[in-house]
Order: structure tokens, then sequence, then C-alpha cells
């Protein structure tokens, strides 16, 4: 194939800062020749590569053509522009932005401490309980018997301990002296008789003696007498009811007195029914009674001559023993009782001493050891009745009720379920890669979706290293503590300290967005949570906005009132109920007078860090720097550069806004101010 090419000038209009034309010339051969014989015999093949061969060459030829002949490369338009930004000081805030869920700090399900029939149920599901309130009770009658029984053991102990420690009563000592003078009684009335027997009997004794023999004579006689006389007045009542008597009976003889047990038999049965008239039938009544009373004078009198008679002989018996000597046996029988009589003195002693000195120490340790022993009878018998009332040990709502009256419960049977409503936590779930980030006593911001315009301050509590696989997702639990109360005020200097990171994560206030960001009169409601950062859980951190944010005590109008406020209003919120579900900031670090450059300015060599440094002759040389925390904008600078320092952001910008400062805008990326706002 032969192409035929001839010379060709092409004068462009104008090349950068070149004034004069510039003549291009391309000399092609007059003639060139491509040799296209192959020898493999396929003529195809031979064609497609000769025309891939002239479409080459003809696209170089139009490309030549075009960027000198037509392309405008004039000054004002191919004039390149460098970004710059300037080193500034401010805050930076490291978050982690994830979701929870809300969860009670104490759930209890109580039991029984004993088993029975439930008695009585005092609470219903949600109802708010106070500790130590009654809830339930099984059946206590057997129990307060118990009860009472030991209660009154223990009283009847502490008598008789107080007995042992009060001073002897005078009833007491007058008895035990009384008790001695008894005993020297029997004692003296013992030896008498020892002696009396041993030395024989006296004068006096042996005067009295016959006495007693002649004493018992007279007896007698008047005994007989009174026998006569008593015989004749049983004649004389005789003959009068004889004398009155209808029909004589069968007493009417002599040989019927003195009346026999049927004779009076007889006389009883007509004393029921006397005969005759009435006038008759009472007098026979009273000649039968009299009848009856002299009969028994008579048998009296028989009597007691008998007595009289066994007298006489007892008087002679005593008379005849006061000469007779005393046996052995009678001398040892008087000897025990002296001995005796002496053991009882000593005793009644003893006695009186014991009452007039109190009880011994020995006593008073017993019975206070009884009352001890009272005492834990009675406790434990108080436990056991206690053990039959379910009580809330803490103040907390009725979460379910699983008992009835009437059931039969023992010590598992999970009665009633307790909640404290004001111990809310928020459980986490971190990713492995945020595992090192989050750590023990860093603060945070929750809010809940049904709970909307709230918010939450929360305590990391725990973080676990024991993962939990989901369907291959490895992540690891975070428990956070919902701050309330006490709890705020425990927390005040580490909130303090966070504070303004709050208000940064736009949380309970506002801050600039848009061109007005930095400026006063900036809007825009961030939302709580902060701006979403990474892929994953992992949020970026946010700076305080505005150039007042760094370093300020909090006051009105800054972000230290908006905090404030944002715990004032903390401390009314609604606590979440478990099992809300809640999306959770939490600082992982905040960075006070962090020197900040766009994250933009800052380019990887190798495993360092570096920036393009403006010199001040307006050149620029490459700066090894340490970074340190970083946002979605900016990152904190540790070493390497100083306040003020300017370096390059790359990029190019149009001719119209050449020999201007750059803007945020023209750069690509917002610069920050030099508190560390955006401008």
């Amino acid at each position: 194939m032969t192409i035929s090419a001839r010379e060709h000038t092409i004068r462009p209009r104008r090349i950068r800062s070149l004034t004069a034309p510039l003549t291009v010339t391309l000399r092609f051969a007059p003639t060139m020749t491509l040799s296209t014989d192959y020898d493999d015999g396929r003529p195809w093949l031979r064609r497609i590569i000769s025309f891939a061969v002239v479409l080459g060459v003809l696209g170089g030829a139009a490309y030549a053509a075009y960027y000198f002949g037509f392309r405008d490369d004039s000054p004002a338009k191919t004039a390149a522009t460098i970004s710059e930004a300037t080193v500034t000081k401010g805050q930076i805030v490291s978050s982690l932005t994830t979701t929870g869920t809300a969860a009670s700090t104490l759930t209890t399900k109580l039991t029984f401490q004993a088993s029975g029939q439930v008695k009585t149920i005092g609470v219903v599901v949600g109802d708010k309980v106070t500790a130590g309130q009654e809830l339930a009770r099984l059946d206590d009658r057997d129990a307060s018997r118990k009860l009472e029984s030991s209660r009154s053991s223990l009283t009847v102990a502490q008598i008789k301990l107080q007995q042992l420690l009060d001073p002897p009563k005078a009833a007491d000592v007058a008895s035990a002296q009384q008790s001695v003078a008894s005993a020297v009684g029997q004692l003296t009335s013992a030896e008498a008789n020892l002696d009396k027997a041993t030395r024989g009997p006296s004068s006096s004794d042996a005067l009295a003696a016959d006495a007693a023999v002649t004493t018992a004579q007279n007896s007698l006689g008047s005994a007989n007498a009174q026998v006569d006389t008593s015989w004749n007045s049983l004649i004389s009542a005789q003959r009068s009811y004889c004398l009155l008597a209808a029909i004589l009976t069968d007493v009417c003889y002599a040989q019927d007195i003195p009346l026999s047990d049927l004779k009076i038999a007889a006389l009883t049965a007509e004393l029921r029914n006397p005969p005759g008239s009435t006038a008759q039938g009472t007098a026979i009544i009273s000649g039968i009674n009299s009848l009856f009373a002299a009969n028994n004078g008579y048998s009296n009198a028989k009597n007691g001559v008998v007595t009289a008679q066994n007298n006489i002989e007892t008087a002679k018996a005593k008379k005849q023993a006061l000469y007779d000597p005393p046996t052995t046996s009678d001398l040892a029988q008087l000897n025990a009782s002296v001995t005796t009589a002496q053991a009882g003195l000593v005793t009644a002693h003893a006695r009186l001493d014991q009452v007039n000195a109190g009880a011994t120490p020995a006593e008073i340790a017993l019975q206070s050891e009884s009352v001890k022993q009272s005492r834990i009878s009675l406790q434990q018998q108080q436990d056991a009745y206690d053990s039959l009332v379910l009580r809330a040990p803490y103040s907390g709502t009725v979460g379910a009720v699983a008992i009835n009256v009437g059931d039969q419960v023992g010590t598992s049977t999970a009665a009633v379920t307790l909640t404290n409503p004001e111990g809310v936590r928020v459980d986490l779930t971190v990713s492995e890669s945020d595992l090192n980030s989050i750590k023990q006593g860093q603060y945070g911001i929750a809010t809940f979706d049904s709970l909307a315009g709230n918010f939450y301050l929360l305590k990391i509590t725990g973080v676990s290293s024991t993962p939990t696989v989901t369907q291959g997702v490895v992540t690891y639990p975070v428990q956070a503590q919902i701050l309330r109360g006490a709890d705020l005020a425990a927390n005040a200097a580490g909130l303090q300290q966070v504070a303004a990171a709050f208000t940064s994560l736009g949380a309970g206030t506002t801050r600039p967005t848009g061109a007005a960001a930095g400026q006063q009169g900036g809007t825009g409601t961030v939302p709580a949570g902060g701006v979403q950062g990474g892929a994953g859980a992992q949020g970026g951190a946010q700076r305080t906005p505005g150039a007042a944010a760094a370093g300020r005590t909090p006051g009105a109008g800054g972000p230290g009132a908006a905090g404030a406020g944002l715990l004032a209003s903390i401390a009314n919120a609604p606590l979440p109920s478990p099992g809300m579900t809640a999306s959770v900031t939490v600082v992982l670090s905040v960075t006070q007078d962090a020197l900040l450059l766009p994250t933009t300015a800052i380019k990887r060599s190798g495993r360092t860090s570096v920036v393009s440094l403006k010199l001040p002759d307006g050149t620029f040389e490459q700066r090894t720097v340490t970074t340190g925390g970083t946002d979605t904008k900016n990152t904190s600078v540790l070493t390497g550069l100083v306040e003020g320092d300017v370096v390059q952001i790359g990029g190019t910008t149009s001719a119209a806004t050449a020999g201007r400062t750059p803007t945020a805008a023209a750069a690509g990326a917002r610069q920050p101010t030099p508190a560390g706002g955006v401008r």
C-alpha cells in the first residue's frame, strides 16, 4: 500500500507565553511503501493489519492539528492557582456513634422464704412500691401462735432474772426468819426428848403422870354416871311415845331399848306416815324424834365409858414408861430426831443468809443464759413468721405477679418481679475495630425515638472482652449508665470537661451550618448524635462550632451555657423503659488547643505524614508532621508545625479567582478559623 504525503505547516494562535508564531513542519516521505507481503497465504489478515496502520497514522495527525491549531492556551486560561490553609488552634472531639437498648439495672424475681398457701396479694402489675412494703403473705396462723408462745417464754425468763437482780423483799426475809425459828423449836424439842429418855423422869413428870391416871379414872366415873342418866332419859322418851301412839308398836317393851337398827327403821317409816289425826300425827312425830335423841344420848354415854377406860390405860402406860429405861432403838430414834432438827436449823439459817445476800453470780448467769436462749427462740419464730411475708427489698415498680390467692408455693416459686425504675442503663454493641477506643469512664449522649426531644447523659461502666458472634458478625457488649440525680452531681467534674463536646455533638443546642458556619447569626439544628461518620458504627469526631468554643468559660450565649441548659433538661427528662432503642454517641477524646489543619492538606509519604509548608519567600517545602485525632474535615497536628503556619492544599482554581485568597469553595474544603471553627 502506498501513502503519498506533502509538507504541512501548522500555525497555532498562542502557546502559553510565547509571542512569536511557531512553525511545525511535518515531513512525510514522498513515497512510503508498506510491505504487506506475507507468505502464510491468508490475504484477509494482511488487509486488517494495513487498515489498522492507516487509522493510527491519521489519528496522530488529527490530534496534532487540534493541539497546535485549535486549543485555547491563552495565559489567562491556563494559569494554575494553589489553595492554602493556615494552622490554627481549636478543639477537636473524637466520638463513636452506635445504637443500644435500654435495660433496667436492677430487676429481681422475688420468692418467699418459706413454703405455704398464699393468703393475700397486695399489688398488681404496674404498682409503684416502696422499700419494705408488703407485697404478698402466706397463711400465718400456726406461725403466729408459735411466735406468741416464744414471746411469753421470754417474758417469764426476764421476770425471773429481774427477781434475782432485785433486792430481797421484806416478806421473803420474814419467811426465812420464821423458818429459822421453827427449826430452833424442833431442835429444842428433840434434845429435850433425848435428855428425858437418858436421865429418867423428874418429880414433876411423876406427879403429872399420877395426875393423868387419876384424871382418867375420874373421867370413867363421870362416863358411867352419864350412862345411867341417859338410860333414864331413854326410858322416859319411850314411855312418852308409847302413850301417844294409837296402836302399840314393838318399841314399847323394856327389851326394845336401846333401839336396834330394825326398830329405828320401823320408827322412821312411821315418822314419814304418822297414824291418826293431824294433831295425833304431830304428837307422834315429836315423840319419835325425842326417842331417837334419847337413844343417841345413851349410845354416846356408853362410848364415853369406853373412851374413859382407854384413857386410864394410856395414862398408866405413860406413867410406867417414865420409870422404864429407853431401848436402844428408842435412843437411836431420839438421836436421829436431834440430828435432823440440827440440819433443818442449818438449812434455815442458810436460806435466811441467801435471802439477805440476794442471788449468787452463778444463779444470775444461769438465768441470764435462759433469757438469751428464750430471746434466740423468739427471734427464730419471728424470722419464721416474717418469712411468710413477701416484702419489696427496694423501691420500684411491679413488673409481674405470678401467684394467686390459695396457691401452694415453695421457696423456689418466683412470686413477684420487681424492677427499679430509677436504675436504667443502655446496653451497647461495639465492633471489634472500635473495641480498643472505648473505655470505662467515657461519657456520651443517648436519644430515643420514642422520647423525642430528650437527651440522656451516659457513662461507660463496663466493656466486655468476650465477643458475641451473630451471623458471622463479631461484636462486644458494652454497658453505659444513664446519669441521674446524685450520679450527675458525682460526675460533675468529668461532665464539665466534655460539656463543650456535647454542645458540638448537637445535644440540646443549635450550631451554624452551611455558608453561615462560624457566624453568630448561623442557624440549623444538628441532629442528636452528631454528624454521621464513616462506615459501620464509627462516627466522625466533631469540632466545637465557632471561635468561642475553645477555652471559653460557660456563660450566657456560649456553648458552655448550652451545656448547662443540657444538664438542666436531662435532670427532668423521663427515663426510658427497658427495651427502647437508643442512638448513642460516645465522646472518645476531647483535645483542647489542638493545632488544626484541613485533612486534605496532609499527604502520606510511605508511613509518614507530610504537608507542603509555605516559606517566607513564597516557596513551598515538604515538612514531616505527626498527627493526632481527626474528624471528617480537620486533623490535629502534634509536631512539625506551629500556629500560623501556612500549608498548601492540593488542587487548582479558575482564572477568575487567581490572585485572591482561596476560599473553602475554591479549595474543595472548608478552612478553619483561628479558634478552630469553620469559615
